[in-house]
């Protein structure tokens, strides 16, 4: 997936209403952007909620039941939403009084940490004094290990400084996406009706590191102003040609 962080999602986050609140970690951010988005930066404690095996590999908090279901619009194979299998991340059960702002069970989010991004789906409700909590797969797909080291128990989350972009009521019309690819694209879909295409978001000079500086398809990107995906580019006719 191109990388969805730009200068127009920073700018919006400046610009948004910040949200007073009594959360901890104390220091999380709460903002409510000028789009209906709601931008939060917090820990990331790990969830492993869900998953068949949620009370053996976390004794102390772990439950099978998550608050999405097949009752609440879940449409995966199991009951519950599987900690292991499917990123998800969790918002405090008195989010919507303390924010203003109703997020719907299934609403999709940008979850950003250290340059990673990964699309993920709200699937659990937290305690009402903490936010900043995500599941097993979403640790992992931000590039973290939450395991010990014979990978039977959950020991540790994320650090301060993770970004959650929740996009509010983004599955009221629209069916809950219930795989990890399925919730990429739909993220995908949900990302562009708040912020429009995805620009690449890297420099030419980056782009050149990465490529030697003959490699046709950096030299169609670095001259190519109009394309809005890379997808977008490599999907059009003739791709490939017209390099020198």
């Amino acid at each position: 997936m191109s990388q969805l962080w730009s200068d127009k999602i920073v700018s919006a986050i400046q610009a948004g209403r910040s949200i007073s609140h009594s959360y901890q970690p104390s220091q999380s951010r709460i903002k409510i952007l000028s789009n209906g988005a709601v931008y939060i930066k917090a820990d990331m404690d790990t969830d492993a909620d869900g998953s068949p095996r949620a009370r053996t590999i976390d004794p102390k908090y772990g439950q099978l039941p998550t608050s999405l279901r097949k009752s609440k619009g879940w449409r995966g194979d199991a009951e519950y939403v599987n900690a292991e299998t499917i990123p998800y991340y969790v918002l405090p059960g008195n989010f919507a009084s303390v924010s203003g702002v109703t997020c719907k069970l299934g609403d999709l989010a940008l979850v950003r940490w250290q340059g990673q991004e990964i699309l993920a789906i709200y699937a659990d409700q937290g305690p009402s004094d903490k936010i900043g909590e995500g599941s097993i797969k979403l640790v992992e797909a931000l590039g973290e290990n939450p395991w010990n080291a014979g990978k039977t128990e959950i020991i540790s989350g994320i650090e301060f400084g993770v970004e959650y972009l929740v996009f509010p009521k983004s599955t009221a019309t629209r069916p809950i996406p219930s795989s990890f690819d399925e919730i990429q694209s739909v993220g995908l879909e949900v990302f562009r009706e708040y912020f429009g295409d995805v620009t690449y978001s890297m420099t030419q000079e980056e782009m050149q590191e990465k490529a030697d500086e003959n490699d046709v398809e950096v030299w169609e990107i670095i001259n190519a102003p109009n394309f809005k995906t890379l997808t977008d580019l490599n999907l059009r006719p003739s791709v490939g040609t017209g390099s020198p």
